[in-house]
C-alpha cells in the first residue's frame, strides 16, 4: 500500500537473528517477525519467513480500505549488495545492444493487459529503452541498488514505481512495486502491482 517501514533491534549471535516489530498506521497496525542472517543460503543472505503484517480498516483510503486486521503472512528476503566498476549491478546481464539485454515487466495492480518493456543496460548502468519508447522510463542507482521510474498503463496514466536490485541466486534481478493510479473521487478499489527487471 506504499507504507514505508523501518526498524532496529538487537542481533543475536547464535544463530544470527533479529526479532523486530514496528507499529504503523498511527499505532493501529504493524509489521513484525524474526529476520535471520545466513550467508550460506543459495538465494538470500537475509530472510524472514512468515512475517506478520497487520493492517487496520481505514475508511476513505484508496488502497485496501478494509485492511487485514487479523494479519497476513509476508515473506522477506534480502542479499548483500556490491557495485563493481566495469560491470552492471544486475547479475547475469549480457552485452548491451540494439535489441536490449533486459526485460521490464509490470503485472497486477489492475493492469489489463500486463505491460512489458525492453531496455539496454550498460556496464555503468545507464538505461536506454530499446527500441526507442517514451511510454516508460527506468533509472538504476548504483550506489544504493534502488530502481525507479514510471510506465504507461492502459488508461494512458503513468504510475511511478520503485524497487531494489537483488544479486543472489534465484532471487537475482530487480524487484519492486507500483500502485494503481488514484482516481478522483477515491473509490477504494486501488491495488498494488509487481515490477520485475530481469536479464534476457
Amino acid at each position: 500500500d506504499g507504507t514505508a517501514v523501518s526498524s532496529s533491534s538487537r542481533l543475536s549471535w547464535n544463530p544470527y537473528v533479529v526479532p523486530f516489530f514496528r507499529q504503523i498506521y498511527s499505532a493501529k497496525g504493524g509489521w513484525g517477525g524474526v529476520m535471520k542472517f545466513d550467508l550460506s543460503q543459495a538465494d538470500s543472505d537475509l530472510s524472514c519467513p512468515d512475517g506478520v503484517w497487520l493492517r487496520p480498516t481505514i475508511p476513505g483510503q484508496q488502497y485496501y480500505p478494509n485492511g487485514w486486521p487479523a494479519g497476513i503472512l509476508v515473506d522477506l528476503v534480502g542479499a548483500l549488495y556490491a557495485a563493481q566498476t566495469g560491470t552492471s549491478v544486475l547479475s547475469g546481464l549480457g552485452v548491451a545492444d540494439a535489441d536490449g539485454n533486459a526485460d521490464l515487466d509490470f503485472t497486477g495492480g489492475l493492469l489489463s493487459p500486463a505491460v512489458h518493456g525492453t531496455v539496454s543496460i550498460s556496464t555503468a548502468d545507464k538505461v536506454v529503452n530499446t527500441p526507442a519508447d517514451a511510454t516508460f522510463r527506468l533509472a538504476i542507482n548504483r550506489t544504493t541498488g534502488l530502481i525507479s521510474g514510471s510506465f504507461t498503463d492502459s488508461s494512458g496514466k503513468k504510475p511511478p514505481f520503485k524497487g531494489v536490485i537483488l544479486q543472489k541466486g534465484a532471487n537475482a534481478g530487480g524487484r519492486g512495486y507500483f500502485l494503481s493510479v488514484k482516481p478522483r473521487p477515491v473509490d477504494g478499489l486501488g491495488q498494488s502491482g509487481s515490477v520485475m527487471l530481469s536479464p534476457q
